[in-house]
């Protein structure tokens, strides 16, 4: 073998290892640094997780406080049959028609007391957003569980299907 097949060789095998070293750093690069980044977001989150379930227990006792906190707001608000007549006066003050009504009581055990309201709402859209936006100010205990918005053939008007419900102490 002469010197120069030698190094010929030796030329080429340097060139090989050369080439799959810049393989080896160009797979790096694209495929390990991005997992590499993606398992240090997910090691943050797992500690970030850790966290709230560590203080979920001291929260427990935060929850109970809100809970008992909003029954007493409950036990001052007007009667639950004052509400519902409050409900059919916006409706009047906001210039929408109420119709197809129907009511639902639940207790929701202990003295919570749901009162579920369905109904249809008919007038023009800036009319019956209004009446909404009213419902939602006049009561601090009521929430609008959906909407469902629908044109009617007069013009103008919009029929809207409603679920409400009203939040009471059971007396």
């Amino acid at each position: 073998m002469s010197t120069f097949q030698f190094k010929n060789k030796t030329l080429n095998w340097f060139i090989l290892i050369t080439l799959l070293m810049g393989v080896q750093m160009v797979f790096e690069v694209l495929f390990i640094s991005p997992l590499k980044d993606e398992s240090a977001q997910l090691q943050s989150d797992l500690t970030h997780l850790r966290g709230i379930s560590n203080s979920s227990h001291t929260q427990a006792g935060s929850q109970v406080a809100r809970l008992e906190s909003f029954s007493n707001t409950l036990v001052r608000l007007p009667t639950k049959d004052d509400r519902i007549l409050k409900l059919h006066q916006l409706a009047l003050e906001q210039g929408v028609t109420l119709s197809k009504i129907s009511y639902r009581s639940e207790n929701m055990g202990g003295s919570l007391q749901k009162d579920e309201l369905q109904m249809e709402i008919k007038g023009s859209y800036p009319a019956i957003r209004g009446y909404i936006r009213s419902l939602q100010i006049e009561d601090i205990a009521l929430s609008i569980d959906s909407l469902e918005f629908r044109q009617t053939n007069s013009l103008g008007k919009v029929l809207t299907n409603a679920k409400i419900v009203l939040y009471s102490s059971v007396s």
